[in-house]
C-alpha cells in the first residue's frame, strides 16, 4: 500500500466537496495506514484496522520461528507495533462504548454531527504521549474552511480528537476526557467563528505567559459543563453552546 495508485478510488468521492484540498480520488486522505473508510461515508477510529490482529500476529510469530538472527529484531519490532496499535484501538473503542452507554442520545447526536447540512466527521486517536504539550489529557482540532478574502468560516470539514495516556487513568476509561473533547467538537460546529477566535486568543495569551486564559474561554466553560452532564445527567443540566 505504499504506492499512490493503491490508495485511490476509481471514481470521485461523493463527499469530495467537503475536502477541496484533497484529491477527489484519494482514499482516506492519502493516509490508509492510520485511517480506514470501508463505506466511503466517514473516516473512523484511527486504529480501526487493528481491531483484530490475530491473523497478522500469527503470521509474524511463524516468521519469527524461522527467521535468521538478523531478521528477528525487525519482526519483533513489527509484533510490538501491532500489539501497541491494538491496545490503542481498544482504548479508543472503550471510551466510545462508555460514552454510548452513558448517553446513547448524545452519542447519536455526535455520530450525525452536521454543519450547514454537511456531515462533520470526527476522528479519534490514542497517543503514546502522557499529555499534550500544555498538560491536557485530550485535544480537539476542528478543520475549518475559510473565505480567503474575509476570513469567514464557510465550512467545517472534520474534527480530530486525540486522547493522551492520562485520559485513561482512573475509573472512567477515557470517558471523562472524551466527553470534554466532544463538548469542544459540539461548540466548534455550533459557533465556529467564536471557536477560531478563542483559539487565536489563547495562543496569544500563552505566548504572553498566561496559560490560565484557557479557562475563561466560552468553549472551555461549555466543554467542562458538557462533561459534567455526561458523567452525571441527574445532577447537572444539559448545556447548550449558545449560553456561554
Amino acid at each position: 500500500m505504499d504506492h499512490e495508485l493503491m490508495t485511490m478510488w476509481l471514481s470521485v468521492d461523493r463527499y469530495a466537496s467537503k475536502y477541496p484540498f484533497i484529491s477527489p480520488y484519494a482514499y482516506c486522505a492519502w493516509n490508509p495506514i492510520r485511517l480506514t473508510d470501508p463505506t466511503g461515508d466517514t473516516i473512523f477510529n484511527a486504529h480501526e484496522q487493528y481491531r483484530d490482529i490475530s491473523q497478522n500476529l500469527q503470521k509474524l510469530n511463524e516468521l519469527l520461528k524461522n527467521a535468521t538472527r538478523g531478521n528477528k529484531k525487525g519482526i519483533r519490532k513489527k509484533i510490538k507495533e501491532l500489539k501497541d496499535n491494538h491496545e490503542k484501538y481498544k482504548k479508543v473503542q472503550g471510551a466510545l462504548d462508555a460514552f454510548k452507554k452513558a448517553n446513547p442520545e448524545e452519542y447519536t447526536r455526535l455520530d450525525n454531527l452536521e454543519y450547514n447540512g454537511e456531515r462533520v466527521n470526527i476522528t479519534i486517536e490514542a497517543s503514546d504521549e502522557p499529555t499534550s504539550r500544555y498538560n491536557a489529557a485530550g485535544t480537539t482540532h476542528p478543520h475549518f474552511l475559510h473565505n480567503i478574502d474575509t476570513d469567514e468560516i464557510i465550512g467545517v470539514n472534520s474534527i480530530s480528537i486525540t486522547l493522551f495516556k492520562h485520559a485513561f487513568l482512573g475509573g472512567y476509561c477515557g470517558l471523562s476526557t472524551l466527553a470534554n473533547e466532544f463538548g469542544d467538537a459540539i461548540f466548534a460546529v455550533s459557533r465556529p467563528q467564536d471557536q477560531l477566535k478563542g483559539a487565536r486568543e489563547l495562543e496569544e495569551q500563552r505566548r504572553k505567559g498566561n496559560p490560565d486564559y484557557y479557562y475563561s474561554l466560552p468553549s472551555t466553560k461549555f466543554s467542562f459543563d458538557y462533561e459534567k452532564y455526561i458523567l452525571n445527567p441527574h445532577k447537572f443540566p444539559k448545556p447548550t453552546p449558545y449560553e456561554y
